[in-house]
């Protein structure tokens, strides 16, 4: 009797998600330095893994390469206002027909959602990772699925400014007083209102991010 062929696990899989979601909650902070074989060791896997792992991660443009092994990717002020212009063209839009196109009891969960999570991290770093989540539950209720796979080419690449600003107390307060009244809008069902607020929502990103460019220049 043939037997079935057992599919080997993927690790490299396995050690690419570990790596994306820690670096995508801000576990890592900005100088951290990813070496083949200090995750092969803390992961109790061969460094062949964690190296295709790690190539997945650059070519995600969530990790750059370094004189020796990776870290994390730095903008430029340029590249943020250039990034930030196209997701003020696509974001609002897209929060405005969430809106219009999705049921009451539906836009009543996601802002009950959005106040639990806020609540719950606003006072520390793991709004960094709240706030991923909270985006990721609005952009799912999005019918146009070829605006939200526009949106998120640049989802990854920005991750070093969110952390860079959420990381910090007081931008993060002026965030989680933004979601706060995204989520009452939402409820609402006042789609330009939302539009509106994403849109100031991006531009307080930006502008607090130029501002820790210059702090740390």
């Amino acid at each position: 009797m043939t037997k079935p062929i057992v599919r080997a696990v993927d690790l490299r899989q396995q050690v690419y998600e570990n790596l994306r979601g820690r670096i995508t909650s801000g576990e890592f902070d900005e100088n951290t330095r990813f070496y083949e074989r200090t995750f092969a060791d803390e992961l109790g896997v061969s460094r062949t893994p964690v190296r295709e792992a790690l190539a997945m991660l650059e070519q995600d443009g969530l990790l750059s390469q370094a004189a020796r092994g990776y870290r994390l990717p730095r903008m430029s002020r340029q590249q943020v206002i250039d990034v930030t212009e196209i997701r003020l063209l696509l974001e609002p839009h897209a929060i405005g027909s969430m809106v219009r196109q999705t049921k009451p009891a539906k836009r009543a969960k996601i802002a009950a959602l959005i106040r639990k999570e806020v609540e719950a991290s606003r006072d520390s770093d793991a709004y960094i990772a709240a706030h991923g989540r909270m985006r990721e539950v609005i952009l799912s209720e999005v019918e146009n699925r070829s605006l939200v796979d526009a949106i998120q080419q640049y989802e990854d690449s920005i991750h070093f400014v969110r952390i860079s600003t959420l990381g910090r107390p007081a931008w993060r307060r002026m965030s989680a007083d933004g979601m706060l009244d995204l989520a009452d809008a939402l409820e609402a069902g006042d789609d330009q209102r939302a539009a509106e607020l994403q849109l100031t929502l991006l531009t307080k990103a930006r502008d607090s991010f130029l501002e820790f460019s210059e702090t740390d220049a």
